[in-house]
């Protein structure tokens, strides 16, 4: 079977189990209607997906809420790689081979309309009686969170209509680390409800409302990361959230690309198997990153490096626009070892 055919019949498949869990899920209406979700995925394609999990430099920063959780020195404690077309080509081949079929399951007409039917009643009491006819964005994404990460009591923002997470854990040594649910008091106060245990191939999902407050409490050292695929479907009903949900996702794609670009550079001036840099040289520097209108540095160390546009910045490649006659060198530092050529 074509490699094509073969992705197709994987995401019919995919599609197919993650509808019978949603149906088969357990619902329950404390403290507000919401879904706990078990053995999500096909248990093949679960361990393929732990398996194929991208490395760090792969992820970006989140956005939101997420960015007030940073360490002292200023790096992130959740990050994100959305499971979208645009950004899985990224991937490395074996990678793309797990991501792309399930990044379309999520995105399916299926999934999400097996998603409304359940969470109907969280639904209508938001919309009303015609919430059936209420469009929906999805956006999936696999997020990584890692020791001090945290997020307070929050019902979520009122442009999201459903709200999923899918855990991705290796086994239930984490169990503690899921989301917690929580009540309001009348007093203005928070009751804790109940939490929903971070366990392999599981999840939960709600319709957001004015009362579904959930909250997790600050990783600990004894979670190096903590992997899930957020799934969140953006209310798309009016042109303003349509033209607003797509105008996101293009501002995500290009900045997804420019730090695509900034990691082949770096990629590019790794020591090789001998332990030598390679020379700078105009393939090392990409088109886009000159569409981008970057310039590049490359210091005596061979890395790579972004640095502002401006005189001062000395060039480190040739463009293939301009003649090397036209081309600056970097300038000439003390040093044991001769300079990188132009």
């Amino acid at each position: 079977m074509a490699p094509v055919m073969q992705s197709v019949a994987e995401c019919d498949r995919i599609i197919g189990h993650v509808v019978d869990s949603i149906a088969l899920a357990a619902a329950s209406p404390e403290p507000f209607h919401h879904l706990q979700l078990g053995e999500v995925f096909p248990a093949d394609v679960y361990a393929a997906m732990v398996g194929a999990l991208p490395s760090p430099r792969a992820y970006r920063p989140m956005s939101g809420r997420a960015r007030e959780a940073r360490r002292a020195d200023g790096q992130p404690t959740r990050t994100k790689v959305h499971l979208l077309p645009e950004f899985i080509r990224h991937l490395p081949p074996a990678q793309r081979e797990v991501w792309e079929p399930v990044g379309r399951a999520l995105c399916s007409d299926a999934v999400r309309e097996a998603f409304a039917r359940r969470l109907y009643p969280g639904l209508e009491k938001r919309f009303g009686a015609g919430c059936g006819r209420v469009r929906m964005y999805p956006i999936p994404m696999l997020t990584r969170d890692v020791t001090g990460y945290r997020i307070g009591i929050h019902p979520d923002t009122r442009h999201k209509g459903m709200t999923v997470q899918l855990f991705l854990p290796r086994d239930a040594s984490i169990a503690h680390a899921g989301t917690a649910f929580h009540r309001r008091r009348a007093d203005g106060t928070y009751e804790k409800a109940c939490r929903m245990p971070f366990l392999p191939n599981t999840g939960y999902a709600f319709a957001v409302g004015d009362d579904t407050y959930h909250s997790l409490d600050a990783l600990g050292p004894e979670i190096a990361t903590r992997d899930s695929i957020l799934l969140t479907y953006f209310v798309d009903h009016t042109p303003w959230q349509r033209l607003s949900n797509r105008a996101k996702r293009m501002g995500n794609l290009v900045a997804g690309e420019v730090a695509a670009v900034i990691r082949r550079i770096i990629d590019a001036g790794r020591p090789d198997a001998t332990g030598m840099p390679p020379p700078c040289s105009e393939r090392a520097v990409p088109s886009a990153a000159r569409k981008v209108g970057m310039l590049y540095r490359c210091y005596p160390n061979n890395l790579w490096r972004v640095t502002l546009c401006s005189k001062e910045s000395p060039l480190c490649f040739r463009s293939s626009s301009h003649s090397a006659s036209r081309t600056r060198k970097a300038p000439m530092r003390p040093s044991t070892t001769p300079a990188p050529s132009a």
